[in-house]
């Protein structure tokens, strides 16, 4: 659009036709919003998108803005009116009159409709697009004086008309002149097509195929001094979705002339932008609607960094870029994924996890993509905001939102999505996994291994925090997750306590029922794979580091003895009540 249109060098033409490819919520409406906002020509607008490009650092060969400098802004001044926009959605269209036997209208006559009215907008007047108004113009300019009699007769002719539909000729004519509205005009110019077909008996020249129709039109708006035309219509694929078959064929014989008729072959300065859910299944065949010089096919969100970058950059923008490298190096010290991911793209997807945002897309493509990952995004973004988190946002936070979620999924279909009433197997499951998991611990130590160690040195291998002790490394940790592993009890002296765990209880008599034979033992293999993970009895979901707290438990309340090895690192080959507290467990 930014490039120079001269007319004479049809070898060289300028227009162009494009067809937006990608899933509902994906932002297509969106983008056409900022496209036509864009080539308005408004220098407030392009000041918009300089200020941004200039904040991330774009340089011109990347650049937007130099397509405002290289051509849209003298294209906007210097005596023209810039580029005439028409944006036209056809949700709801071309399905027909409700109640009536119509097959709807033509795509072309919704596009010159639209036409019309945004001239009316700027301009102020009515000017003639379809075959029957210019009908009337070329009556009123040629054929007045010659058949004016022979109309008046007609409009009065009980033939044609009922009595009370009887007209002056006088009234009619001065109805055209006027040219008040457009649907005078065209009442006028319907009643004039009668008049020549059926009381003349001759065929007025006038044209009537779309070509010379939609020709007629563009060319009519570049006369009034506009430097060329943007076609946009927006839910293209929905709109030919439930027309016949007729009706599709002359549907993709219009886009063909807007995008190759009029763009290249009459090299006209029109570009049509179609934006569409779905391939467009054609009757002519797809590669006469999509090709380079017919409806250029534009994929969104076909890589997954495009989906990143579109969700990320609409729900956070980082003020402190610099602070980012301090939380990388406390995760890289506490995971490996920091490594594995690397500084940027951990910078990239900060202050989310990556792998919460790649489920979320999973997820997202069962609802409305771009669009509701941008709300549970924001949503749970503002929930950490106020709850001053200092993390990053996991998937649990996410997910919270994303099972909450509902919404219309199409401006035409009623009927609401919904992860828990269209997954509700799986959501079912995933509220077994959470109840499982929420029955563990809070905060780091879900992460944190070392965590767990401490626990074991701060209260398990003592049964006791004795008042007044001086708090160190192992007895903070046991203070805080004991209480939400529920070994401990609040009171003054701060004591070991698994009477109402029922892990730990489930645990003894799962051992209690295999072992009835004296001597007999028990790997801890067999506990992990019972109370590890889902799938079992119960579904206990438990880690590892979990099962070994547990286990030490009920060693020091005396129910079990434990056998180690080497690679342990403990002092003792067993573990019982008589030798824990003494016993110092390693970080490892």
């Amino acid at each position: 659009m930014a490039a120079p249109w001269k007319p004479e060098r049809r070898d060289n033409p300028v227009g162009q036709g494009y067809w937006i490819q990608a899933e509902f919520g994906s932002g297509k409406s969106h983008l056409l919003c900022c496209l036509a906002a864009l080539v308005l020509g408004r220098k407030d607008a392009w000041e918009i998108v300089k200020k941004k490009e200039d904040a991330s650092g774009r340089g011109k060969r990347e650049s937007l803005f130099r397509f405002w400098e290289d051509g849209l802004e003298a294209k906007s001044s210097k005596g023209t009116k810039g580029i005439f926009v028409i944006v036209k959605t056809l949700v709801g269209a071309g399905s027909g009159t409700v109640g009536l036997n119509d097959k709807g209208r033509r795509l072309s006559e919704y596009i010159l409709d639209a036409a019309k009215e945004q001239i009316q907008v700027e301009l102020g007047k009515n000017i003639s697009l379809y075959p029957v108004e210019l009908l009337a113009d070329r009556f009123i300019t040629e054929d007045l004086e010659r058949f004016r009699k022979d109309l008046a007769k007609f409009l009065r002719d009980p033939k044609f008309f009922d009595e009370d539909e009887f007209e002056e000729v006088d009234d009619f004519i001065r109805t055209i002149q006027q040219n008040k509205t457009p649907e005078y005009k065209r009442s006028c110019g319907n009643k004039l097509w009668r008049f020549y077909i059926e009381y003349l008996k001759v065929q007025p020249q006038i044209e009537a195929e779309t070509e010379d129709i939609l020709k007629h039109t563009i060319q009519t708006i570049l006369a009034e001094g506009y430097s060329g035309v943007l076609l946009v219509l927006d839910e293209v694929s929905l709109f030919m979705k439930n027309r016949d078959e007729d009706q599709r064929t002359d549907d993709e014989k219009t886009l063909v002339v807007l995008s190759n008729r009029l763009a290249k072959i009459h090299n006209l300065p029109v570009w049509t932008v179609c934006a569409a859910q779905q391939a467009i299944e054609s009757k002519m065949g797809v590669k006469n609607i999509i090709a380079d010089d017919r409806l250029k096919l534009v994929k969104l969100l076909e890589e997954d960094k495009d989906y990143y970058d579109i969700v990320l950059a609409r729900v956070r923008e980082i003020k402190d870029p610099a602070a980012i490298s301090n939380y990388y190096l406390h995760y890289k010290r506490g995971f490996t994924w920091p490594n594995s991911i690397g500084e940027l793209d951990f910078r990239h997807f900060f202050p989310f996890h990556k792998p919460a945002i790649e489920v979320l897309r999973a997820i997202t493509y069962e609802l409305t993509t771009t669009r509701s990952a941008i709300h549970f995004m924001h949503q749970t973004l503002k929930h950490q905001i106020k709850q001053k988190g200092r993390e990053l946002i996991r998937l649990w936070e996410l997910f919270d939102e994303a099972v909450r979620y509902e919404e219309d999924p199409s401006g035409v279909h009623a009927g609401l999505v919904a992860i828990k009433t269209n997954r509700e197997t799986d959501y079912r499951a995933y509220e077994a996994c959470r109840r499982q998991i929420d029955g563990l611990t809070k905060g780091h130590l879900k992460v944190h291994r070392d965590k767990g160690v401490k626990v074991i040195n701060g209260i398990v291998k003592t049964g006791r925090i004795p008042k007044g002790t001086k708090p160190n490394q192992n007895i903070s940790a046991a203070q805080n997750f004991g209480f939400g592993l529920n070994i401990m009890k609040k009171s003054a002296e701060k004591e070991l306590d698994v009477s109402g765990n029922a892990y730990v209880q489930d645990m003894w008599t799962f051992i209690d029922d295999k072992l009835t034979d004296e001597g007999q033992t028990m790997k801890m293999d067999t506990l992990y794979k019972m109370f590890m993970g889902i799938g079992g009895p119960k579904d206990y979901g438990l880690t590892r580091r979990m099962v070994q707290i547990y286990m030490l438990c009920l060693v020091r309340e005396g129910h079990v003895r434990v056998t180690v090895g080497a690679k342990a690192g403990l002092a003792t080959p067993m573990l019982d009540y008589s030798n824990i507290a003494d016993v110092d467990f390693p970080c490892a």
